[in-house]
Protein backbone atom coordinates (compact mmCIF):
# COMPACT_ATOMS: atom_id res chain seq x y z
CA UNK A 1 0.00 0.00 0.00
CA UNK A 2 1.05 3.53 -0.68
CA UNK A 3 0.95 6.15 2.07
CA UNK A 4 -2.50 7.30 0.98
CA UNK A 5 -3.82 3.73 1.37
CA UNK A 6 -4.13 2.98 -2.33
CA UNK A 7 -2.50 -0.08 -3.87
CA UNK A 8 0.62 0.61 -5.92
CA UNK A 9 0.41 0.24 -9.71
CA UNK A 10 1.54 -3.10 -11.12
CA UNK A 11 4.61 -1.51 -12.71
CA UNK A 12 5.76 -0.25 -9.31
CA UNK A 13 5.30 -3.69 -7.77
CA UNK A 14 7.43 -5.19 -10.55
CA UNK A 15 10.04 -2.45 -10.06
CA UNK A 16 10.20 -3.20 -6.32
CA UNK A 17 10.53 -6.94 -6.97
CA UNK A 18 13.26 -6.37 -9.57
CA UNK A 19 15.09 -4.07 -7.17
CA UNK A 20 14.78 -6.51 -4.28
CA UNK A 21 16.00 -9.47 -6.32
CA UNK A 22 18.54 -7.49 -8.41
CA UNK A 23 17.09 -8.70 -11.70
CA UNK A 24 15.56 -7.29 -14.84
CA UNK A 25 11.89 -7.99 -15.62
CA UNK A 26 12.28 -9.72 -19.00
CA UNK A 27 13.82 -12.97 -20.25
CA UNK A 28 16.04 -14.52 -17.63
CA UNK A 29 14.75 -12.01 -15.11
CA UNK A 30 11.66 -11.46 -13.01
CA UNK A 31 9.05 -12.63 -15.55
CA UNK A 32 10.88 -15.91 -16.11
CA UNK A 33 10.69 -16.84 -12.42
CA UNK A 34 8.17 -19.14 -10.78
CA UNK A 35 5.52 -16.90 -9.20
CA UNK A 36 4.73 -19.17 -6.23
CA UNK A 37 8.41 -19.59 -5.38
CA UNK A 38 9.13 -15.86 -5.48
CA UNK A 39 6.04 -15.06 -3.36
CA UNK A 40 7.07 -17.70 -0.82
CA UNK A 41 10.60 -16.30 -0.69
CA UNK A 42 9.24 -12.77 -0.28
CA UNK A 43 7.00 -13.85 2.60
CA UNK A 44 9.85 -15.67 4.30
CA UNK A 45 12.16 -12.68 3.88
CA UNK A 46 9.50 -10.41 5.40
CA UNK A 47 9.12 -12.77 8.38
CA UNK A 48 12.89 -13.02 8.81
CA UNK A 49 13.28 -9.23 8.65
CA UNK A 50 10.47 -8.71 11.19
CA UNK A 51 11.91 -11.24 13.64
CA UNK A 52 15.40 -9.76 13.23
CA UNK A 53 14.09 -6.26 13.88
CA UNK A 54 12.20 -7.49 16.96
CA UNK A 55 15.31 -9.25 18.34
CA UNK A 56 17.52 -6.21 17.82
CA UNK A 57 15.23 -3.61 19.42
CA UNK A 58 15.72 -3.44 23.19
CA UNK A 59 14.20 -1.31 25.91
CA UNK A 60 12.48 1.85 24.71
CA UNK A 61 13.71 1.23 21.16
CA UNK A 62 10.98 -1.43 20.82
CA UNK A 63 8.60 1.46 20.10
CA UNK A 64 10.52 2.12 16.86
CA UNK A 65 9.13 -1.07 15.35
CA UNK A 66 7.26 -0.45 12.11
CA UNK A 67 3.55 -1.16 11.74
CA UNK A 68 4.32 -3.86 9.15
CA UNK A 69 6.67 -5.58 11.59
CA UNK A 70 4.01 -5.43 14.31
CA UNK A 71 1.42 -6.97 11.96
CA UNK A 72 3.78 -9.80 10.98
CA UNK A 73 4.71 -10.57 14.60
CA UNK A 74 1.04 -10.42 15.66
CA UNK A 75 0.08 -12.89 12.91
CA UNK A 76 2.90 -15.23 13.94
CA UNK A 77 1.63 -15.14 17.54
CA UNK A 78 -1.94 -15.73 16.33
CA UNK A 79 -0.93 -18.92 14.49
CA UNK A 80 0.98 -20.22 17.51
CA UNK A 81 4.60 -19.35 16.79
CA UNK A 82 6.37 -18.83 20.11
CA UNK A 83 9.05 -16.21 20.66
CA UNK A 84 11.84 -16.72 23.20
Amino acid sequence: MLRDGTPPPDELRVAWACQRWSTLPDAGGWFDQDYQLTMTMTALLNIYDACSQWRNLTGERIHLMTEQTRRILRRLLDIGVQFN
